[in-house]
């Protein structure tokens, strides 16, 4: 029994070595693995940074078209959706919203002082099956209906327009 535990300790520790020696190539094998932590890590960053770009430059084209108004109501708006309406199929929702934080990040734009939120409305057309914005604009106005803007707080800063 001694002789056979004699010759199992070199077998054991040869056997140790060899694993630590495979554990030591597969850590350096794994460093040089293109799907490791660090290039994932620098990878989102890149598309994060990219996606902030795109949402600027998508903020810039708004600004760039947006209307402008001294006096804005709610016909100004319904005209605005009756001129564009035959655009899109009928599943289509027409939404006018107070361009709040919530709102841009929703729908995509960065939050930014460009936009004066107390003299600005956004109005769009929604598809609810895509969940994609087909059209929107960007209104600033001097003055606004007073009737129009109660209704506006009345429901939250967002109104859904039916025919």
């Amino acid at each position: 029994m001694h002789y056979m535990i004699k010759n199992l300790l070199p077998f054991g520790i040869g056997v140790a070595i060899g694993g630590v020696a495979i554990y030591a190539v597969y850590k350096y094998l794994k460093s040089k693995d293109p799907n490791n932590e660090k290039l994932k890590r620098e990878a989102e960053f890149e598309a994060k940074a990219q996606l902030a770009e795109e949402r600027l430059k998508r903020l810039h084209d708004l600004l760039d078209k947006q209307s402008f108004t001294e006096n804005l109501s709610s016909k100004d708006l319904s005209d605005w959706f009756k001129g564009q309406k035959n655009n899109f199929g009928e599943k289509t929702k027409m939404i006018i919203a107070l361009p709040t934080d919530e709102i841009l990040k929703g729908l995509g734009y960065p939050v930014t002082e460009e936009i004066d939120k107390d003299k600005s409305i956004l109005q769009w057309f929604y598809d609810d099956e895509t969940k994609t914005v087909l059209k929107i604009r960007l209104v600033s106005f001097v003055n606004i209906d007073s009737n129009f803007q109660s209704h506006l707080f009345e429901n939250d800063g967002m109104l859904i327009v039916t025919e």
